[in-house]
């Protein structure tokens, strides 16, 4: 067996890399891929950087020749993934997901999955991207069904919008006419998995149940937690010490409870505008202020650290460059908007607050009542102030967030490498 590891991201790229070593000490090698380290020869890199030159100064007034250029960038990054298979065959492609482009490394791996004819398969990564939260990404004219050409709306696959109340698209004409010219059809890109995995793994068996009633189809869904809930396993065997670094290294209060803020990202997904972005991260800050010698504050991987730093340190707060979740069980109390973040934490007995002010969708923590979503910036200081003063309180509530967000989120009982080990060595990936 040997495993392409298609990453997405900065952040996908550190579980992949992770996962593809616990692979690697079963015997089992790999090649993890990034935006970042596209695979390409050095004469191949110089090749592909002259294709991009030529994409970007056609896309806005030269649309099809734009998109000639890019399918050719996806055709030789793909080519690059032949190059090292004829070398070392792969057997199985892992891709962060199926429907976003990574500067084209998933849509060319998916090429080349497709004519080697390899399984492809999504590993477990919290999947909480909706379709409503995607449709709501999407308010820009150019994802408006009725503008595409005629010629490919039959590639597009439309939902009404309910705030623009128009149909609106996954991909913009330019995408879409790129994938449509190497063939690759996604039969429902509103949802991670369905147009082309052959295997998605996910953290639990509510988890399946949702992508089921999304139109994935059962039988290609496998319930085996993630490579994290693992190493939360372990690392709540250590909490003490892992809190006691973290008060040395940040100057926290000692005896007072830690406070995890997971940074809103709305600039970063388009959410919102610059102003309005810094304007609201502001506030928020200005009412969390009290806590400031016990609140370290996470960023996301889209997130500049420079640009945040200027931005958050002069205000007196605690800005933690290490992963979250590197260090999640340190946390007595965590904030985060919509994220994948507090799934793990919820089901490793974290007391969780949703920032539900954002408009962001909720609809994965609707269900679990034991994580307290916070309506409005005004009324999270009243809900904070008693968690973070009474022991006792937070205690009840580590526990009764355990049992009902492991029921839905998944188990931390240090098995899920083990499930998904076999779920891949014991897929035949037949298309």
């Amino acid at each position: 067996m040997k495993i392409l590891w298609i990453a997405a991201h900065k952040s996908s790229a550190v579980v992949f890399s992770k996962l593809n070593e616990k692979f690697e000490s079963c015997g089992i090698n790999g090649v993890v891929v990034s935006p970042r380290n596209s695979l390409l020869r050095f004469h191949l890199r110089i090749y592909a950087t002259l294709l991009q030159a030529g994409e970007k100064l056609t896309q806005k007034f030269f649309p099809k020749v734009s998109s000639w250029f890019l399918a050719k960038h996806w055709r030789l990054i793909s080519q690059s993934f032949q190059l090292q298979h004829h070398e070392s065959p792969f057997t199985h492609v892992f891709l962060f997901c199926d429907r976003i482009l990574a500067r084209g490394l998933i849509p060319a791996a998916i090429l080349f999955a497709k004519r080697n004819q390899l399984p492809i398969i999504i590993p477990p990564h919290g999947h909480v991207s909706d379709i409503p939260s995607v449709i709501g990404q999407r308010k820009d004219p150019r994802f408006e069904y009725d503008r595409l050409p005629r010629e490919l709306r039959e590639f597009a696959v439309p939902f009404n919008s309910t705030e623009t109340g128009k149909k609106v698209v996954f991909y913009p004409e330019k995408y879409l006419r790129t994938l449509a010219s190497l063939g690759i059809r996604h039969s429902n890109p509103w949802v991670i998995g369905a147009s082309h995995a052959d295997a998605l793994m996910v953290d639990s068996l509510y988890e399946r149940k949702r992508f089921i009633e999304d139109n994935m189809t059962a039988q290609k869904i496998f319930v085996t937690g993630q490579l994290v809930h693992d190493e939360i396993y372990r690392q709540k065997h250590q909490r003490d010490e892992i809190q006691i670094r973290l008060r040395q290294k940040n100057n926290l209060l000692q005896e007072k409870a830690i406070i995890f803020l997971a940074l809103p990202q709305l600039l970063e997904h388009g959410l919102t505008d610059h102003s309005r972005h810094w304007e609201s991260l502001r506030a928020l800050l200005e009412t969390l202020a009290p806590w400031k010698d016990q609140l370290v504050i996470f960023l996301h991987p889209k997130m500049d650290v420079k640009t945040y730093e200027q931005f958050i340190l002069p205000l007196g707060f605690r800005l933690e460059r290490s992963p979250i979740l590197d260090l999640i069980v340190a946390a007595d109390v965590f904030l985060s908007a919509s994220s994948s973040v507090i799934q793990p934490a919820a089901s490793a007995g974290i007391p969780c607050l949703v920032l539900d002010f954002y408009g962001l969708s909720t609809r994965y923590y609707d269900n679990n009542e034991s994580l307290l979503q916070v309506k409005e910036l005004a009324s999270l200081a009243g809900i904070l102030k008693p968690l973070v003063e009474n022991e006792v309180l937070r205690k009840m509530l580590s526990q009764k967030t355990a049992e009902k967000s492991q029921e839905l989120y998944g188990v931390i009982d240090g098995q899920a490498f083990e499930r998904i080990k076999n779920v891949t060595t014991n897929f035949s990936g037949e298309r």
